[in-house]
């Protein structure tokens, strides 16, 4: 697809409908319904066969989704809280590891400037300057952020398309926090970042750095301060993520659960991190997400328009700093950012990604590569292919089934439980959202405390509903595919809360209580591995549970392509210690059957598996 005919990614956030959406309209409506949720890269080569033209990488870089963290001139005159480093400078943006956009210096890839217009706004239509434009630029994240890898070996840099970033997110947000604190309480710190961001005149010619201006900016800060500090204090976990992991779900709860009830939001810690997962084949997928709570449906087009990943995608976006305010009554929907346009075109470019090929130039292949790949092959169909579709890395039209291990099951995925589990049983207040209905436009009236799946997906409809201005006809709360379970309130005074949570989870029956097995292809550039990252390299993972490795560093880029994974020793930025005895961290689970790697031949079956996975 060239750029011209895939123009429907807008850089500067503007919705201009393509001709091939004639029933884009009615499509949004029933997306709202059905289910509210998607190189230009310097010294890095971009040349793994990924189809992907330089074009469409520079649009997934750089495309806004309406995310919205803080205003941009804001973030370029920003220090870092414990000197006058700037917050977006190189090293900066290095200790983080997200990646280097040399189109856009000073801004990694998938940070990207948002230009919403006010009217379409709430707390983010701040101003603290006389005179200020209507649609004022802000900084925020899409996709590629944390969905872009880069692996490094002998010298030679590979950016990987839709694959894992190792984007330390958790340090970001608290390195901006603090940063924003100090820049507000520390008069010499503030007056560098007034000067910065007041420079230069207004339209009639007059100086922007005004006393009244100052002021202006003083307390549009404090504004932003609090709003920060308060989804800090709901996300709070003593849990390191390190890089390359997030607690997604538990990021777009407490965001749901602040803004629609204030101050009365209940701080549930965001304690489940799990690695970003890649996206190639994503539009395959009947359903996505590790415990396969979001589903897909592509209506036919010229260009196929997913109904529900616009929801799923527009979920993820009120997590990471969406402008959305949720209100009493439903008839105006609620206004957001959420660049509906752009997400859309995101799933639709997602469904052209190949997985990357196995760069042979580079690393390399076994000196008996072909006999090795037959028996691994041989090995994979027996032992792993009833749960791992076997796909051809070139086909991008294959429906892909989900095969779920549950954890109420005969075969549970034995790993740790806490990324389903959460996602499964959190609450919180309903605040403005009390009595609407539940499926919107119709169903029971939400109640004082409801599953924040069914918020999340109240507030995204009430969003695009508000967008699109469409009759919704289906049912939001089949965002998540799955009916709300039900509340144990008898007291269980013997249970800490989260061992309460951890028997539910154990012992209830959900399509979502469990992780999904998905078809390997491109597994080589998606290290570290399991859902939670726990496992280093594809060589550990075959390893019986009680020979993996306990502890691993993490940070470097560098490559190892013959265990294949990072390099997780004593290596430069190798300086974070994933530790896997912590809660979230476990690494067990993904076991195989009896006899596979034993016997004096098992060392070699395990290579021979190996050098076929390098291959898919």
């Amino acid at each position: 697809m060239s750029f011209k005919e895939h123009r429907s990614l807008d850089l500067r956030g503007e919705h201009r409908m393509r001709a091939f959406y004639p029933f884009a309209a009615v499509a949004v409506a029933a997306a709202v319904l059905s289910s509210c949720t998607t190189d230009q890269s310097g010294p890095a080569r971009s040349d793994l066969d990924q189809l992907w033209t330089p074009e469409q990488i520079k649009v997934w870089y750089e495309a806004s989704q309406g995310s919205r963290l803080l205003p941009l001139s804001w973030a370029r005159a920003l220090e870092m809280a414990d000197g006058t480093e700037p917050f977006l400078s190189a090293a900066h943006v290095e200790r983080l590891r997200y990646l280097p956009n040399p189109d856009t210096p000073g801004l990694p890839v998938g940070f990207v400037v948002d230009r919403t217009p006010s009217k379409q706004l709430s707390w983010t239509a701040m101003t603290w300057r006389a005179n200020q434009p209507e649609a004022e630029p802000w900084l925020g994240l899409n996709c590629s952020a944390c969905h872009t890898g880069e692996v490094s070996y002998g010298g030679k840099s590979l950016r990987i398309q839709g694959g894992q970033g190792l984007g330390d997110f958790q340090t970001l947000m608290s390195d901006l926090r603090a940063a924003l604190v100090r820049t507000r309480d520390d008069p010499a710190k503030f007056d560098r970042f007034a000067k910065a961001v007041l420079t230069g005149k207004d339209a009639e010619r007059r100086p922007l750095d005004t006393p009244e201006n100052r002021d202006r900016l003083g307390q549009a800060l404090a504004k932003l301060v609090d709003h920060e500090l308060a989804l800090g204090q709901l996300n709070q976990t003593d849990l390191k993520y390190g890089y390359g992991r997030l607690d997604a779900f538990g990021h777009i709860y407490n965001k749901v659960a602040y803004v629609v009830a204030g101050k009365d939001a209940p701080p549930q810690p965001s304690d489940a991190p799990v690695s970003y997962p890649f996206l190639w084949n994503v539009t395959q997928h009947d359903v996505v997400q590790w415990n396969g709570i979001a589903p897909n449906k592509a209506l036919p087009g010229v260009q196929p328009f997913d109904i529900l990943a616009l929801g799923r995608n527009a979920g993820e976006v009120i997590g990471v700093f969406a402008d959305v305010q949720p209100r009493a009554g439903y008839l105006k929907g609620y206004r957001s950012s959420l660049n509906v346009h752009n997400l859309s075109a995101f799933e639709q470019q997602l469904g052209g990604l190949r997985p990357p090929a196995w760069p042979a130039d580079v690393f390399g292949v076994a000196p008996n590569h072909d006999q090795m790949v037959s028996n691994g092959r041989a090995i994979f169909t027996q032992h792993c292919s009833s749960c791992h579709a076997m796909l051809d890395r070139t086909d991008l039209k294959t429906p892909i089934v989900a095969k779920m291990s549950l954890f109420k099951s005969d075969d549970p995925p034995k790993t740790d439980i806490w990324m389903a589990c959460n996602a499964y049983t959190k609450a919180a207040p309903s605040g403005v959202l009390k009595g609407t209905p539940g499926k919107f436009f119709f169903g029971d009236p939400l109640e004082d405390e409801e599953q924040l799946s069914s918020l999340l997906a109240t507030t995204v409809a009430g969003a695009l509903y508000d967008q699109k201005g469409a009759i919704v006809r289906t049912a939001a709360a089949s965002f998540f595919g799955v009916n709300r379970p039900a509340r144990i309130t008898a007291p269980t005074a013997t249970l800490t809360e989260k061992q309460r949570l951890e028997q539910r989870c154990l012992t209830e029956a959900s399509n979502i209580l469990g992780y999904k097995a998905r078809p390997l292809t491109g597994i080589w550039a998606t290290p570290p591995y399991l859902h939670n990252g726990s496992v280093p390299t594809l060589y550990d993972l075959l390893l019986p549970e009680a020979q993996r490795p306990k502890t691993f560093l993490v940070g470097a880029r560098a490559y190892d392509p013959k265990k294949v994974g990072y390099v997780y020793t004593q290596a430069p930025g190798n300086d974070f210690t994933f530790d896997t005895k912590l809660p979230g961290n476990s690494n067990t689970g993904h076991t195989y059957a009896s006899g596979i790697f034993e016997g004096p031949d098992g060392e070699t079956r395990r290579w021979e598996l190996i050098e076929y996975m390098k291959t898919l």
